[in-house]
């Protein structure tokens, strides 16, 4: 999913990389260049009276221009495209795992604030830390870990839809971006990672298996638990940890420890509820009786 994303426009310097647009408007103005050349000659062998004798030779003549460039123009293309996917890699990949990294995910996350601004809807955050991933790197060494990083984000990177984005955040954790994901549904997703890592296996030969690996994961949606989503992020980290105190390989949602925790401000809607509810009920006032009605006339 994530991987199949780097086909987004890439931006470098603030300018955007059009490259395919580019060469194929260059290409099709030499492939009308080459018409325009052969009509042309055509019509000036025909009326100096020499067109019969020079025909073929010019007929060939043309073609080989015409397929020159076009290789030519097919060659600059395939260099093109390469560059591109490799400024992309460059820009927004995380080398070792292949998907988003975190230049990527603050991008991202600006424009999921800025769509919620304006259009309301619920983004969710899920935060995932491998538990037991550095075993590997200290029996196996960095390269085996390596593997099994690349590999589990690779498959975590499967069960997300082509609108969500997958990016590593450190060492072993990694961060999900559900966009229009409320926080039924964003448990639900969290669950199917959990077993995602959970089911991946190494087979390192004699007898020497990696199939430990688990995953703690948190669960914060904005703007239902921060109006902010860089505090959401932090939010569902603290949900994480919470988790990887647990014992790991657990999902934990968001609580309102772990926004205090994180240091951010509850939504202005959960403090308004909760301001009127720690306010004393104003006493209902009792309907007059009969005999205070008949003193007030």
């Amino acid at each position: 999913m994530a991987l199949d994303q780097t086909r987004e426009i890439t931006r470098t310097g603030g300018h955007v990389w059009d490259v395919e647009n580019r060469f194929r408007r260059i290409f099709y103005g030499a492939c009308f260049l080459d018409a325009v050349i052969l009509v042309v000659l055509i019509l000036a062998m025909n009326r100096i009276g020499h067109l019969q004798s020079i025909r073929i030779p010019l007929l060939f003549m043309v073609a080989w221009s015409l397929a020159v460039t076009i290789y030519a123009f097919h060659c600059l293309f395939v260099f093109a495209l390469r560059m591109k996917k490799e400024i992309a890699g460059a820009t927004f990949l995380d080398q070792t795992t292949g998907v988003f990294n975190r230049r990527y995910l603050e991008e991202r996350l600006a424009s999921e604030s800025e769509h919620i601004r304006r259009y309301g809807g619920l983004t969710a955050i899920l935060r995932l830390d491998l538990d037991h991933f550095q075993r590997v790197n200290d029996s196996r060494g960095p390269h085996v870990g390596n593997v099994v990083l690349r590999e589990i984000a690779r498959r975590l990177a499967k069960q997300l839809r082509a609108c969500d984005a997958l990016a590593r955040w450190g060492d072993d954790a990694f961060v999900a971006v559900l966009p229009q994901t409320g926080r039924q549904q964003a448990e639900l997703v969290a669950e199917r990672l959990k077993k995602t890592v959970a089911a991946y296996e190494l087979d390192l030969g004699k007898d020497d298996r990696i199939d430990f690996v688990r995953a703690s994961i948190g669960v914060a949606v904005c703007p239902e638990d921060c109006a902010v989503i860089d505090g959401t992020v932090k939010i569902a980290g603290r949900a994480a940890d919470r988790a990887k105190a647990m014992g790991g390989d657990t999902v934990c949602r968001a609580s309102d420890r772990d926004v205090q925790e994180s240091g951010e401000e509850a939504p202005a809607a959960a403090a308004g509820s909760e301001t009127d509810q720690s306010k004393p009920p104003t006493p209902s006032a009792e309907p007059p009786s009969e005999a205070d009605e008949k003193e007030g006339r």
